[in-house]
């Protein structure tokens, strides 16, 4: 069990690594979406991945809800 949280733990710092190098090299405040723009130069790659950001962040919004207010 504690070695789940390690592992989590380690896996996690990565992702936090790699966030805060590329926020230093692209610091505009839409995120993914700029860094995906950068890497592969496709608009409209970039503009898919901003909808799946904020249609993930609705279904989370409403999956919270639904938690709070016990949805049936």
């Amino acid at each position: 069990m504690r070695l789940a949280f390690i592992l989590t733990a380690l896996v996690g710092s990565f992702s936090a690594y790699s966030y805060g190098h590329l926020s230093r090299l692209y610091p505009v405040s839409a995120g993914e979406p700029i860094y995906v723009q950068q890497a592969f130069a496709l608009k409209s790659l970039s503009t898919a991945v901003g909808y799946a950001i904020v249609f993930a962040d609705v279904l989370g919004s409403i999956g919270a809800t639904c938690a709070v207010t016990l949805c049936p």
